[in-house]
């Protein structure tokens, strides 16, 4: 028995620590569009900068705690569109 493509995607199924480079940048990038905070600049949401960055700003024990027991799919993000 073959599976489909739509199966073999179904069940790639991947922890925080099994991201790939783009997957990781994608998944701090919208981390830390959720919990930015710039009081020095008063602003609320990361700058274009910032976001090309965004896996150097937050410390990866950080995202793997937060995404602790999360399982992605790699239809979980845009990169992989």
């Amino acid at each position: 028995m073959r599976l489909s493509d739509l199966q073999k995607r179904e069940v790639c199924v991947m922890t925080v620590k099994d991201l790939t480079k783009d997957e990781y940048l994608e998944l701090c990038q919208n981390y830390i569009s959720e919990f930015w905070t710039d009081d020095e600049h008063g602003t609320t949401s990361p700058s274009a900068d910032d976001l090309v960055v965004a896996d150097e700003l937050v410390n990866r024990q950080v995202i793997e705690n937060y995404y602790d027991g999360v399982v992605f799919s790699k239809d979980d993000f845009f990169c992989n569109c």
